[in-house]
């Protein structure tokens, strides 16, 4: 990985919710999938919970989501590209919040969903395609598969953020040209 090309970057975490919540309460944790510790603190935290998921209570409990000193952004949607009795399915406007997160991303920033592999993983490639800029797509998803292994993007996401941030196809071709489609 360019080195270079990272600087440019703050520190990204993805990963699930209870690790998240474990990483919120206690200020560190082990990630089995990833095996990696994950250690605090984080300048910014961003929270996609399910409409299913315990009435989108926050990684930890709303206690210490409270607590947490982090700039938060909380989404609530489901891991599914439309809209079912079993889920909702994101919004542009959920998009354009990510999209306006990534303005003021200047530290350590930890990104979490149920299973940290679509929404969040999409989310963090929003964030870096954003920070990056225009005509930075392929190292945008270059950068979100060095640090993390296990992770499939979610193509709704993708596709929104790539017409929100005027890409033209761009994010959209360097998404399928490692993962297709879904």
């Amino acid at each position: 990985m360019n080195k270079t090309l990272l600087a440019l970057l703050p520190e990204i975490i993805v990963t699930d919710h209870d690790t998240c919540g474990e990483v919120l309460g206690k200020g560190e944790c082990y990630d089995d999938a990833e095996d990696v510790d994950i250690r605090g603190p984080f300048a910014h935290v961003v929270s996609l919970v399910g409409t299913w998921e315990d009435e989108g209570d926050p990684p930890g409990g709303w206690k210490v989501w409270n607590a947490y000193p982090a700039r938060k952004l909380r989404l609530q949607f489901d891991d599914v590209l439309s809209d079912t009795p079993h889920g909702d399915a994101p919004t542009e406007d959920h998009v354009r919040q990510i999209i306006a997160f990534a303005d003021g991303l200047d530290g350590r920033t930890l990104i979490h969903c149920a299973a940290g592999v679509s929404r969040s993983t999409a989310t963090a490639l929003v964030l870096i395609a954003t920070t990056l800029g225009p005509g930075r797509e392929e190292d945008a998803v270059a950068v979100l598969r060095h640090i993390k292994k296990m992770l499939r993007p979610h193509q709704g996401i993708v596709g929104m953020a790539d017409t929100l941030l005027e890409r033209e196809g761009a994010l959209i071709a360097a998404h399928r040209a490692v993962w297709g489609t879904r």
